[in-house]
Parts: C-alpha cells; sequence; structure tokens
C-alpha cells in the first residue's frame, strides 16, 4: 500500500492499497492536485458533517507535504456542520427511520405557509391577490427553512421544529421578509402621499439629511448601517453564514423600533390628510430607503429571495 503519515490521525491516508484499489483518500487527494495544479484554484471550501474533519484537515496536510497547496498559493477549509434534531433532542429523520428528502421539508413549510396566506386574503389582511399566493408561499416557506438551518453557528445542532421556524415574529426568515415587505409598503404610502417618488425625495435630500443622536431609535438605526462592511467580512472570512443572519434581524429589530416611535406620515392639515413630517419627514425616508436597500444586498446572499407585498 501507499500511505502518507500526517499529524492528525494515527491511521495514514492511503493512495493506493495493498490490492492496488484506490478509495476516498485517493479520490479526494487527486481532486485537490487536479484543483489547485490545473484549475488554478486559490481557496478550496469542503463542505460536510464535522465527522469528516479530521479525514480532511489530513488531506490538506498531506497536500502540504506533496506541494499541492501552500499557504501563498491556496487557502484550503473545511467548514463542518452539526445535526438537524426532531423535537425528541434525535437525529431528525420520517416517522418510518429514514432520513428527510430536503424536498419533502421545503414542500410543508410552502404547504402551511400557503395556507396562513389564503386565510388572510379572505380576510383581507393582505395586499395579494389569490394567483400569488403560491408564489409567494414558496418564497416565505423555503426562507423559513433556510434560515432556520443557517442563523445558528454552523458547528451546533439544531432541532428543526415549522411552528418555531415559520413565526412572523422573532429571529426568523418569515420576519425578516415581512419586515422588508413593510418598507416597500412605507415607500408606497410615501409616494401616494406627497406624489413624489422616493428617489426624488432622496435625491433632494441626500446631502441635507440629519441624524440626530437625540433620538436613540433613529441613531440606532443608521448606525447599524455603518456595520455593513465589517458584518460582509466576518461572515466570508469566517465562512460563517450566521453573522450575517444576526446583523439582518439586528437591522429589523431597529426597523420595527424606529418605525413605532416615529411616523414618516402625520395629519398634514388637520383634516386627515397624510404627509410627510414637516421636520424630519424627508431624513426619515432617505435613511429607511437606505435600509431598504441594504437588505435587499444582504438577503440574497443567504438564499433567500425577497418580496415588496406579503
Amino acid at each position: 500500500a501507499k500511505i502518507i503519515k500526517t499529524s492528525i490521525s494515527k491511521v495514514p491516508l492511503f493512495l493506493q492499497k495493498s490490492d492496488g484499489g484506490f478509495g476516498y483518500d485517493s479520490t479526494d487527494m487527486a481532486a485537490i492536485r487536479y484543483r489547485t495544479k490545473e484549475l488554478k484554484m486559490d481557496w478550496l471550501i469542503y463542505v460536510t458533517d464535522l465527522g469528516q474533519g479530521n479525514h480532511f484537515q489530513s488531506c490538506f496536510e498531506a497536500s502540504r507535504k506533496a506541494g499541492y497547496i501552500s499557504d501563498e498559493s491556496c487557502r484550503v477549509d473545511h467548514v463542518g456542520f452539526g445535526l438537524v434534531l426532531g423535537a425528541d433532542g434525535k437525529r431528525f429523520r420520517s416517522r418510518s427511520g429514514e432520513t428527510v428528502a430536503l424536498s419533502n421539508l421545503l414542500d410543508e413549510a410552502k404547504d402551511r405557509i400557503k395556507k396562513e396566506l389564503e386565510e388572510r386574503v379572505a380576510s383581507g389582511n393582505t395586499p395579494l391577490k389569490l394567483d400569488e399566493i403560491d408564489h409567494a408561499a414558496s418564497v416565505v416557506g423555503f426562507a423559513a427553512v433556510k434560515y432556520a438551518d443557517l442563523k445558528s453557528s454552523k458547528e451546533k445542532d439544531y432541532i428543526f421544529d415549522y411552528d418555531l421556524m415559520l413565526q412572523p415574529t422573532g429571529n426568523t426568515g418569515v420576519y425578516i421578509l415581512y419586515t422588508y415587505a413593510r418598507l416597500c409598503s412605507i415607500e408606497s404610502k410615501v409616494e401616494a402621499a406627497t406624489n413624489r417618488t422616493v428617489e426624488a425625495i432622496v435625491e433632494n435630500r441626500k446631502s441635507k439629511i440629519v441624524i440626530n443622536r437625540c433620538r436613540p431609535r433613529e441613531f440606532e438605526l443608521a448606525s447599524q448601517l455603518i456595520r455593513y462592511g465589517d458584518n460582509i467580512e466576518r461572515t466570508a472570512s469566517t465562512l460563517s453564514p450566521h453573522f450575517l443572519c444576526a446583523y439582518i434581524y439586528e437591522i429589523c429589530v431597529a426597523v420595527s423600533k424606529f418605525y413605532t416611535e416615529h411616523k414618516l406620515l402625520v395629519d398634514a392639515d388637520g383634516k386627515g390628510v397624510k404627509g410627510l413630517d414637516v421636520e424630519h419627514g424627508e431624513d426619515w425616508v432617505c435613511l429607511l430607503h437606505a435600509v431598504r436597500l441594504t437588505l435587499k444586498e444582504l438577503v440574497p446572499l443567504l438564499g433567500m429571495e425577497l418580496l415588496e407585498r406579503i
């Protein structure tokens, strides 16, 4: 047999077995060589369960010994993830004990959201039309499952619970999407009340906008936007999407607190006609527009689609 010993494990890597056969060690080493030498890749990321960690660290060390990679030529990472557990705390499986297909999980999430949206359409509590429900249910249901998977540290086991992940409040994908849709709704109402586009308001005000530290909710929301670059860099450098999830959620919470305390549209003439707050309205439009654009950039990085109306 042809082997390579590493400091990671007492068991060496078998490049070729004594009978001339090849196994996972052989193919994984060959893949690293091909990707670095032939494809000239400068960053390799292997995503598997945590149990494969030692195997890939051994492959990385052996590849350095063989000259396939170096710290200067190529970065290599193993991204290990934890287990998805059921409500009983055991590995998540179907009732028959089989592994549950991801497509089935997504379909169930969609069906649950679809039923809720149909009830809201019937009661007039959503701007969606009947022919829009199916697409919206797919977007929201899939986002709920994806966000629940990504919001925890990747090494951490988590319990798969539809009731929790489909909640419209709290740290869920549904809440994130609802917050974005709410911002879109606010902009539509502003445009209807002022007969001006939000873009026109921003263009007119952007060089004069004032963020007041004496209004804590306003300052907190603006401060979240400043952290954009740092959170993108932290997420990418550590290969940890839960940092991005946390940042997006913090923005959404800050939006909710801001809008609870400050109203953009007020009774402008004492007769019930809505108009922008005279003193701060345009500044707040600029701030919320910047927040919406920020979420529009960030949320798709998690593989989630956004909706302007839910």
